[in-house]
């Protein structure tokens, strides 16, 4: 519950085109759960050991204070928040609108955690060093991708109200600048784990296997990560005009269309490797799709 009211909370914050108060919330609960997570699993001072209990207290701590801090700003400065009871047809007004987009977003949240399943499985085939290479490199990229994620975050409120206020000129701009950015960023990510991707994962684990395969990992994906990037802030832009549709046209295509059968293909010709290879490709083909599609539909001249 305190996760998905914070969630939806700091998302209306973002949509009044407000990004620092919900970063600053998350930022906050996040060093509230660090803290107390220290103090809650091995104790000291006033706090008993309380091993996982602890943990889990800890973060219905800091979900709680992350819901109680976004309700709060929305009642008391932006005047949001009312104790009345909406009449049925306003509330099932709302509902058809939301779930206009919600749906749709839904099932593309589920669908990328299935394709990820069906990666580990192949990696699973060839040992448990892989699978352990595989982990450490994913997350280590994922980390490396939150700027590129917080990109598509952010450009979904700026495109709705300037789309609303009928300033195309902008919005084809910010387009333009993320795509540059996502390029820009992608050359600094390649660049930087080339050269320390290696000891990056030996501060997780020393196995040689285990780094030689979360290595490849990433020299390989990273070198996708401008097509990914293009295609996250395409997907947040789609969404921004209420047509959710077309996100889920595109992660269905890359993830059942490119990612299973390419990563497949790779992993019965080139082994792991291969897997990391059709990933790769599956993120340029639809990067370079999407942009030539939004290019061409939307006359935007971006490319």
């Amino acid at each position: 519950c305190c996760t998905v009211v914070s969630m939806v909370s700091n998302g209306v914050i973002r949509a009044l085109g407000n990004t620092a108060v919900p970063s600053l919330i998350m930022t906050l609960a996040a060093v509230i759960k660090i803290l107390l997570s220290s103090l809650l699993i091995f104790g000291g001072g006033f706090f008993p050991v309380m091993g996982f209990k602890g943990a889990a207290l800890a973060t219905v701590i800091s979900r709680a204070t992350s819901m109680l801090a976004s309700l709060a700003f929305l009642y008391y400065r932006e005047q949001m928040l009312l104790f009345t009871f909406p009449k049925v047809k306003e509330v099932w007004k709302d509902w058809k609108n939301l779930l206009h987009v919600g749906l749709p977003t839904a099932l593309t949240n589920m669908i990328t955690p299935a394709s990820i399943g069906f990666i580990t499985s192949l990696i699973a085939s060839y040992g448990s060093e892989a699978v352990a290479g595989f982990g450490i490199a994913s997350r280590v990229g994922t980390l490396a991708l939150i700027g590129l994620i917080g990109l598509s975050v952010g450009i979904g409120p700026f495109v709705a109200q300037n789309w609303g206020a009928k300033k195309y000129e902008r919005v084809k701009r910010a387009l333009s600048l993320s795509f540059l950015l996502c390029f820009s960023w992608s050359i600094l990510t390649i660049a930087f784990f080339f050269v320390t991707a290696p000891q990056i994962v030996s501060i997780f684990e020393n196995n040689p296997s285990v780094v030689e395969v979360a290595t490849a990992y990433l020299k390989i994906i990273p070198l996708s990560y401008g097509a990914l990037g293009i295609t996250l802030v395409c997907s947040s832009t789609f969404n921004a005009l209420g047509k959710p549709l077309i996100s889920l046209v595109i992660t269905i295509t890359r993830i059942l269309l490119l990612y299973i059968p390419l990563t497949y293909i790779g992993s019965h010709f080139f082994g792991v490797y291969g897997v990391f290879w059709g990933l790769f490709i599956s993120n340029i083909i639809i990067g370079l799709g999407v942009l030539i599609w939004i290019n061409t539909n939307f006359k935007m001249s971006i490319l």
